[in-house]
């Protein structure tokens, strides 16, 4: 039998996808097309951020579970290497389906 790590409360219409933010342990919703970081500021969860357009790295976290796409970015910031360890930039990052991050 599986162990799911968390499971997210349902969507009222469907809308948006949930995102599990670590260290707070809080659940946000990001709209459709809305980045991670974007999501978060919105619903008064701070995160690290500068540039807000994959540029410098501050916003860099891990994506536990869950789809996205990582959007335009410089390679200087992200290196091949961190997106297979499941790094992503928050401020370029566009959830797909419920995500988890830290």
């Amino acid at each position: 039998m599986p162990c799911w790590p968390w499971l997210p409360p349902k969507r009222a219409g469907g809308e948006g996808f949930h995102v599990l933010v670590h260290p707070d342990e809080r659940f946000i919703v990001a709209r459709e097309g809305e980045t991670v970081l974007d999501a978060a500021l919105r619903e008064g969860v701070a995160m690290p951020f500068d540039c807000r357009n994959g540029g410098c790295g501050e916003c860099k976290g891990r994506i536990l579970h869950g789809a996205f796409e990582h959007g335009p970015y410089q390679k200087e910031v992200l290196s091949d290497a961190e997106r297979a360890q499941g790094f992503a930039l928050m401020c370029c990052a566009t959830p797909r389906a419920d995500l988890e991050v830290a």
